[in-house]
């Protein structure tokens, strides 16, 4: 319970619903299916980058920080 988490989630007032609505949806579905669903992915360093691929597909922009990877779409109103 004291532990780093694994992965962080967070919306500002101008995340549009859509995108909260798809990630709990998701979230819901992948709790159904077990910890390992949501927890867990894969063991290549990369392998969490695969998620950015339908974002890079439907032309959203992608910056690597320091620390992070995010994606902005294309019309500049939501950034992952």
């Amino acid at each position: 319970p004291f532990a780093m988490p694994r992965w962080l989630v967070t919306y500002q007032d101008s995340t549009p619903t859509e995108i909260v609505q798809g990630f709990t949806t998701a979230l819901a579905a992948a709790y159904t299916e077990g910890p390992d669903s949501y927890l867990y992915y894969g063991n290549s360093d990369l392998a969490a980058l695969d998620v950015g691929t339908p974002l890079a597909a439907a032309g959203w922009s992608h910056r690597y920080g320091a620390a992070d990877v995010s994606f902005e779409s294309p019309d500049g109103l939501a950034e992952v």
